[in-house]
């Protein structure tokens, strides 16, 4: 916490700082001020907490400060100090609503319960600000959901602008922003990227934005929102470039699609965002897509003869019959912006032709977005190809030997360095799709069962050795002992040596 001492006396200020230094541990940044103007100079740099200030000053005196902080809707708790015991001067500290009238020479007992309130006040404020901007935010993510769903009142959308402190001068532009990686040993989840992403932003966008959630856990939406945005969209782009290339470099790789601007948050504003940032399937991550570069969507029948289509799969054997399906995707992909359209043409597609494709893989492929994960369009149609050759060739194809298979190695290799990609190499499987299948029939991922493998092993070697717990954790396969004690501890609510204490028998 920050607190502020105004006094005109310097031996007071320092009297005043060594007590409360002594007594509060909290306070690691205090500011001196010798006048009332230098203490609200201070006030509006440096935000402190808790400000005490003497009554009388030159410049601007102790009321007359709390007045013009007031003024300015800065509600930071006063803490009085006088040497005048003057029923005005109390009264005036009460109107203002100060945590304590102190007359000099002043106790620690009075001093400390007056800070004491002071810090009360200043958690309760801060408990009812947050509290106000998350309701505050939730109301406009629904009002903005509204909006993407076209089905936002005109008296709702000025209720927005109010929440935006907006009018109707105000532009609008999105971006829609997707992690597509990031370093577990840096950040913990995802929200940590977005929440450094955020801060970055704060530091050095020129104008007003909104973080916000979307139906997808990877991607986040921005709302830009000033007047005359159109003229600072190329400086708005330049910054977007500028921080997730340093984010890059911290170990989390971000692409954006930045939609063009409008007078209105509209769907339409929305979905150009959603397009831009689509282009990543087509020419890789890390950058920003702007909403003109993105293909426009054009209709299936333009680009795909149904009839000729239907007399070369006739005469063809399954496993042909599945590379024509392939060579169709290939071809309509490049032209098909919504891939919820074209997974469920594709599978119509396959009833018409008189094959039995499996509802509940394609029905949960595409309710699911299962492609919003993915980072490339090999990642997106390697399932859609697998499926394809399963379909086409009639074959209900079971894999529970594999995931026995794949526990099996992990049980034996365990120590060894395994990765996503070396598993799913060894199973000839894309890592993504290998995951997902993993996780859909054992309800859990490869690594995480691996890891649940590691720390089975090394408790069992905690309680069955004298064998250092650093030493332990490379022969499980880590390592970095500091990362082995943390995913120790997450799993099993203790450290290795308190795990060995509480578990060995005497």
């Amino acid at each position: 916490m920050k607190i502020l001492i105004a006094d005109d006396e310097f031996l007071i200020r320092e009297a005043l700082a060594a007590r409360i230094l002594k007594h509060y541990c909290q306070f690691q940044n205090l500011y001196y001020a010798e006048n009332g103007a230098e203490a609200f100079a201070l006030i509006k740099e440096h935000h402190p907490d808790i400000v005490i200030t003497d009554i009388r000053m030159e410049h601007m005196d102790g009321l007359d400060l709390i007045k013009k902080c007031r003024q300015e809707n800065i509600q930071t708790p006063f803490i009085i100090i006088s040497g005048y015991a003057e029923f005005e001067y109390a009264q005036t500290a009460i109107e203002h609503e100060s945590c304590g009238y102190l007359l000099k020479p002043i106790t620690n007992k009075k001093l400390f319960e007056a800070i004491d309130r002071a810090i009360h006040q200043c958690k309760e404020r801060k408990l009812l600000s947050s509290t106000l901007q998350e309701n505050t935010l939730f109301l406009i993510n629904s009002l903005i959901k509204k909006c993407r769903q076209k089905n936002i009142s005109s008296e709702e959308y000025e209720q927005l602008l109010k929440l935006l402190d907006g009018d109707e001068s105000c532009e609008f532009m999105i971006a829609n922003v997707h992690v597509s990686v990031y370093r577990q040993d840096r950040y913990h989840d995802q929200e940590d990227v977005y929440r450094a992403f955020a801060e970055a932003l704060t530091r050095k966008i020129p104008v007003s934005f909104k973080l916000l959630p979307t139906e997808e856990m990877q991607n986040r939406l921005i709302l830009f929102y000033d007047r005359n945005l159109t003229k600072k969209r190329g400086n708005i782009t330049e910054i977007l470039k500028s921080v997730i290339q340093r984010q890059k470099t911290l170990g989390a790789v971000m692409t954006i699609g930045l939609s063009r601007t409008g007078i209105l948050a509209d769907a339409e504003l929305f979905s150009s965002a959603e397009q831009a940032l689509h282009q990543r399937f087509e020419k890789g991550i890390g950058t920003v897509f702007s909403d003109h570069e993105a293909r426009e969507s054009k209709d299936i029948s333009q680009i795909f003869d149904m009839k000729d289509f239907e007399l070369r799969i006739k005469s063809k054997t399954g496993d042909e019959a599945a590379l024509e399906f392939i060579k169709l995707v290939e071809q309509l992909y490049p032209h098909v912006y919504n891939l919820d359209f074209l997974f469920q043409y594709l599978y119509e597609l396959l009833i018409r032709q008189n094959f039995h494709p499996d509802r509940k893989f394609w029905m949960n492929y595409i309710e699911n977005k299962y492609w919003t994960i993915c980072e490339s369009k090999e990642e997106i149609l390697a399932p859609v190809y697998e499926e394809l050759k399963r379909t086409c060739a009639q074959s209900l194809s079971s894999n529970s030997s594999l995931y026995e298979q794949v526990k099996d190695f992990i049980h034996i290799h365990y120590a060894e360095d395994i990765t996503l990609s070396f598993l799913a190499d060894k199973y000839h499987l894309n890592p993504k799709y290998f995951s997902y299948i993993f996780k859909k029939h054992e309800a859990i991922t490869p690594i995480n069962y691996l890891t649940q493998v590691r720390i089975e092993e090394a408790k069992k070697l905690l309680l069955a050795t004298e064998l250092p717990a650093s030493r332990i954790a490379s022969m499980v396969g880590y390592e970095d002992p500091r990362y082995f004690y943390k995913v120790f501890k997450k799993l099993t609510g203790f450290t290795p040596n308190e795990y060995r204490q509480q578990n060995r028998t005497p």
